[in-house]
């Protein structure tokens, strides 16, 4: 159905109604935002499918014309009316609702990633291609060779053994021939050493009459300067002024001394003492003052104890005095006391003893296994790992570090458990066992040292091991050290069972000594209880009781006599020594003290006046010295300055003469002594390197010393080379007569090859399947392969200037896929372009469109669809889009930009269709826009290629700039120039049609029928172009063998021997080598560069057998210019082809293969 005219009376974001007509073929309405263009295309989807749901409230009609004439729509709100006629009808038959956007295409959705749109019309195409056979997965069933890790392995294998077999065999040919050269070597030498030795005494004799000549210059000019300028020196005015400047200070120093002399005499006067006070006679009397002041601290505490003495005497006399009728003796009272404290003591140690001894009888369960047999079996099992530990002599380091381990923790167990016995704890047995535990495989690794080497140790330990005991359930190191822990573990219960027995018998006699020692006790008490008179009746308690109150009342009388005694003493020594020091004190002039606080500050005011005096004599002494050294400085500068004059031949205060020597003649004279020293120790190292040097040396002139020195330098520089070489080949000839690798190497290459045959054989048949699917597959895809698919490619094709074409992607959930002719790679939509890949979801829409729905074609809108394209593909999909309305289907073109009208126009025209119906909306809703014509707009012309009429074949190749012939990147990626040098005119249709490589080429043929015969006409020799393209593929397949193809990101992604995040950056490192597989593998192996960093060498071994296979890394040689003709004319694109003119192809290929350059220079 055509759309004719189209009113909107209401829709959201249109208040004001305003209608629109349309007419055949293309239509471009254009209009700025705002104008109200896609919502011409929502109200055509509003009415076409009701069900779709529009927001707001929609008022819309139209007029369509179909096979039986115009047929009218409207729509108001949800209800929607279809008449023919005036009459009411059903509607037509319409696309389902899902097929809508097949019809509306606008910018959004072609470059919109994520979304869905284009995967519906994938899934149309896979199911019209399925034919019942999954013909992929029948191909699979054939592994690819490239692919086979074991085949990739062999390879390599095969590669190393047969590169290190041949290098072998050219070392010792090498070394063969070098052994003959090696005596003429070896003269050589001995000639290069004696040059070496003679150049040296001729370069030593050129220096001897070099700085002879040169001293002889030097001295006659010293000797015309002044003598007197030997004893100066640069520095003698700096000197000079320096010692006038120290001479004035000393003057000012002098001054000052004086002065802080008579100031210290007045502070000596102002002490009052004659003499200061000796140290020791100070140190004494602070002694006495600090010995009074303690004396009367201990009156003090003493007075206070007799005190409290007096008070606990009269309380504990309180105590003990309420028993009536009893003498008591207070010398009794201590005896019977502690007799009753001891019995109190045995009582408690009884009881922790029993206590002590009911734990360890509750944890004495003996072990169930005979210790006997334990210790048989773990003798056995360390027998037998010793035998392995000695067929391993590495491991004697860690044995002797565990042995040490093991004497370590057991002397820590035993101190642990000493510890806690000591401390009465019940834990002290564990640490005991485990101590001893320890001890044991201590004593073991220490007894296995002696063990001899012979003899089969783990058969006999084996046979020796414990029936009763359960053996190791294989005998393996693992399992039988699990065993020995086990059985070491019973063994060390069995200790700590025998140290508790031993204990629980130790703590029985212990308990036994206890209770007879409390039996004799309890006589001792009935005994003395009868002496002093005491109830023997009463309860212990009380006993107890008295007994302390009589010891108490004891002591406390001791303690008051002692008081009383003690303060009467020190009362005493205090009046003593207070007088002793008031004597000391007046003798040396200070009063003395009448109290005892006094003291101390005495002694402190007579200790700081002789302190005050001491330092003012000091003082006064160093002041006298410091002005006789004072003197002794000023009379040594006055010297010096009258040295420095006089050494200048100067009287005394000529500074300026002394100037004139220093700033004019002194620098002279300095400068030509030091090079005469300099010459002079160079004479004489000279004289010293010509020692022993031949007679014709040294009465050689200097003229004919640098000839020979010349002569004899040219000998000594080839010397190291010959040593190295010499030294090289003797090495190489003692280790070939002492090793005997080429025939290992011979083994090994014979080995590899046989496992590579095997390889090589299930290659092939791998190949051959896989040859004869992939001829089945692409036949099936030729048979079958829908019409709308067909349209899709071509469409594709033509927009991109055969830059590309159209896949289905593999699977049931992808979308499209886009071929690059140029590389010969498919691309998913994300890996395009955002112009390609809108114009690969266009092509796919327009075709699924025409194909499906031609008998009652809808209109096409695009919203601006094709804003992504660029101006040469702009024209090419607008050309597209004129053959499809020749069909009779509308397609209306909504535009922002009045350039894509003029575009639009200039493409249609230009391919011989009518010019589009333009409408300008802006106009129609009264915005004022008017519309532009083509012939208006300011449109950048078209590239138009240059006619190759009157030039050859060169002079046309620079004209269009041909790229060089690079063959390791494929025939697809070569330019169209390579086919037809010699059919320019065929050349230049191609090139016309935006085609310029092989790859193009290629396209073409599947998708441009017209323009392929064009060309294929237009070819004035033969082979056909077809043919030439097929005779390239097989001369690029020839070309790179032992060339190696490029290194690129799709072939590190199809090696399969790399994790994800490795194919970036090493993509990027091979870009960085222009491909180079060689150096690429060598850049990884050598660790480089920072973005190989943490590639393990296993990866990179499977990546370069992964190359090899691929012919990426190649050791092969390179093939010559007539073994690649012939391999070409055995191609099976060489059948039925001239074979001069292959021939000639070729020749001329290789000559641009060779030249490896543009034809433009």
């Amino acid at each position: 159905m055509k759309l004719r005219r189209l009113h909107i009376n209401s829709m959201p974001g249109v208040d004001d109604g305003y209608g629109v007509e349309f007419e055949d073929g293309l239509t471009v309405v254009e209009g700025p935002n705002e104008a109200g263009k896609s919502t011409l295309a929502r109200a055509v989807r509003a009415l076409l499918w009701p069900d779709t749901r529009a927001k707001g409230y929609v008022s819309v009609s139209a007029v369509f014309e179909d096979s039986e004439g115009l047929v009218s729509v409207e729509r108001e709100g949800p209800r929607v009316r279809w008449t023919r006629e005036g009459e009411e009808i059903a509607p037509p038959a319409i696309p389902d609702e899902h097929l809508a956007h097949s019809f509306f295409i606008g910018a959004e959705e072609l470059i919109d990633i994520q979304a869905l749109h284009g995967k519906d019309v994938a899934a149309a195409i896979r199911k019209q291609m399925a034919g019942g056979f999954d013909l992929e997965a029948v191909r699979e069933l054939f592994p690819d060779p490239a692919r086979s890790h074991p085949a990739r392995k062999a390879v390599s294998a095969y590669q190393a053994a047969d590169r290190k077999a041949r290098e072998e065999e050219g070392r010792q040919e090498g070394i063969a021939h070098e052994a003959e050269q090696l005596e003429a070597l070896q003269a050589k030498v001995r000639q290069g050493h004696g040059a070496i030795r003679e150049a040296r005494f001729v370069q030593a004799a050129l220096r001897l009459t070099a700085k002879q000549g040169a001293l002889e210059v030097q001295a006659a000019l010293l000797a015309e300067l002044p003598t007197e300028l030997a004893s100066l020196g640069t520095d003698a005015l700096e000197r000079l002024d320096q010692r006038l400047e120290e001479q004035e200070g000393k003057g000012q120093q002098k001054v000052k001394l004086v002065r802080d002399l008579e100031r210290v005499q007045s502070d000596a006067a102002k002490c009052g003492l004659a003499q200061p006070v000796e140290a020791r006679t100070l140190a004494i009397l602070d002694d006495k003052a600090s010995i009074l002041r303690e004396t009367q601290r201990k009156l003090e505490a003493a007075t206070l104890n007799h005190a409290k003495s007096v008070s606990s005497h009269s309380n504990a006399r309180q105590a003990v005095g309420g028993r009536e009728g009893v003498d008591l003796d207070l010398g009794d009272g201590s005896e019977w006391f502690e007799l009753l404290r001891q019995r109190a003591e045995v009582e408690s140690e009884c009881g922790a003893t029993e206590n002590l001894l009911k734990h360890l009888v509750q944890r004495g369960a003996a072990p169930e296994l005979p210790r006997e047999e334990l210790e048989e079996g773990v003798r056995n099992l360390r027998l037998w790992l010793r035998a392995g530990l000695r067929s391993a002599p590495d491991t004697a380091t860690g044995t002797d570090a565990f042995k040490k381990r093991c004497v370590g923790l057991a002397a820590l167990s035993l101190v642990t458990a000493a510890v806690l016995f000591t401390l009465g704890l019940p834990y002290w047995a564990l640490a005991l066992g485990l101590g001893v535990g320890l001890v044991v495989p201590a004593a073991f690794l220490r007894s296995r040292e002696a063990v001899g080497e012979s003899g089969d140790l783990r058969a006999r330990a084996q046979a020796e091991y414990p029936q009763s005991l359960d053996p190791p359930t294989a005998w393996e190191e693992t399992i039988v050290q699990d065993c020995l822990n086990r059985l070491t573990q019973s063994l060390a219960e069995w200790l700590t069972f025998e140290e508790f027995e031993r204990e629980r018998s130790s703590l029985r006699n212990q308990l036994q000594g206890l209770e007879e020692r409390a039996q004799q006790q309890d006589e001792e008490r009935q005994e003395l209880a009868q002496r002093i008179g005491a109830d023997t009746d009463l309860p212990h308690a009380e006993m107890m009781t008295f007994a302390r109150g009589l010891d108490r009342l004891a002591q406390a009388e001791l303690a008051l006599a002692d008081a009383a005694s003690e303060s009467e003493q020190l009362q005493a020594q205090v009046d003593e020594q207070l007088a002793n020091l008031g004597k000391a004190l007046d003798a040396e002039g200070e009063a003395a003290p009448a109290e005892v606080p006094d003291a101390k500050p005495a002694v402190e005011r007579l200790k700081q006046r002789s302190e005050a005096l001491a330092r003012a004599r000091d003082a006064e002494e160093r002041i006298g010295r410091d002005m006789a050294r004072v003197q002794e400085d000023a009379q040594n500068i006055a010297g010096y300055i009258a040295q420095i004059y006089e050494s200048a031949g100067l009287e005394t205060g000529d500074r300026s003469g002394l100037a004139h020597l220093v700033n004019n003649s002194l620098p002279v004279y300095l400068e030509v002594s030091a090079k005469c020293r300099s010459l002079e120790s160079s004479v004489a190292e000279a004289q010293g390197d010509l020692a022993g040097a031949p007679a014709e040396i040294a009465r050689m002139a200097p003229e004919e010393l640098e000839e020979h020195a010349v002569t004899l330098e040219a000998r000594a520089e080839t010397l190291e080379g010959l040593q190295q070489r010499a030294a090289q080949i003797t090495e190489r000839i003692s280790f070939t007569m002492n090793a005997d690798s080429q025939r290992e190497l011979l083994a090994q290459r014979r080995d590899a090859l046989e496992a590579l045959s095997v390889c090589h054989d299930d290659g092939l048949d791998h190949l051959a399947g896989r040859f004869l699917m992939g001829r089945v597959t692409d036949r099936h895809k030729r048979d079958h392969e829908p019409l709308v698919l067909q349209n899709a490619r071509k469409m594709f094709a033509k927009f991109t200037h055969q830059d590309y074409e159209l896949e289905v992607a593999r699977g049931g959930e992808g979308s499209f896929m886009a071929r690059n002719n140029r590389r010969a790679v498919s691309l998913t939509p994300a890996q395009l372009s955002t112009g390609t890949r809108a114009q690969l979801l266009l092509a796919a829409r327009l075709a699924f469109v025409e194909t499906n729905q031609a008998k009652s074609p809808l209109p096409i809108f695009m919203d601006e669809a094709l804003d992504h394209s660029d101006a040469e593909r702009f024209s090419a999909i607008a050309a597209s889009l004129g053959e499809v309305t020749q069909d009779g289907r509308q397609v209306i073109y909504l535009t922002n930009d009045a350039t894509d009208a003029g575009l639009m126009e200039r493409a249609l025209v230009a391919d011989g269709h009518p010019a589009p119906h333009r409408i300008d909306l802006g106009q129609v809703r009264g915005m004022g826009s008017q519309p532009m014509a083509a012939t208006d707009l300011e449109l950048a012309p078209i590239a138009v290629v240059p006619s190759p009429e009157s030039m050859s074949s060169a002079e046309f190749g620079a004209l269009i700039q041909v790229p060089a012939l690079e063959l390791t990147r494929g025939p697809a990626a070569q330019h169209v120039f390579y086919l037809l040098e010699d059919n320019l005119e065929s050349l230049h249709t191609l090139l016309a049609s935006h085609v310029d490589t092989v790859g193009q080429w290629q396209s073409v043929l599947r998708n441009d029928a017209t323009l392929a015969l064009k060309v294929q006409q237009g070819m004035s020799t033969a082979p056909t172009l077809e043919k030439r393209g097929l005779l390239l593929d097989a001369f690029c397949q020839a070309w790179v063998v032992g060339r190696g193809l490029p290194v690129s990101l799709e072939v590190l992604l199809g090696c399969g021997c790399l994790s994800d995040r490795w194919h970036e950056p090493l993509s990027a490192i091979a870009a960085g080598l222009d491909g180079n597989g060689t150096l690429f593998i060598e850049a990884l192996r050598s660790k480089r560069d920072e973005r190989s960093k943490g590639l393990q060498a296993k990866f990179i071994d499977e990546l370069e057998s992964s190359l090899q296979v691929s012919g990426h890394v190649t050791e092969a040689p390179m093939l010559d210019k007539d073994e690649v003709q012939r391999r070409v004319l055995l191609s099976d694109a060489a059948q039925g082809v001239d074979t001069q003119g292959v021939t000639g192809l070729v020749k001329r290929w290789w000559a641009h293969a060779q030249r490896g350059t543009s034809t433009n220079g």
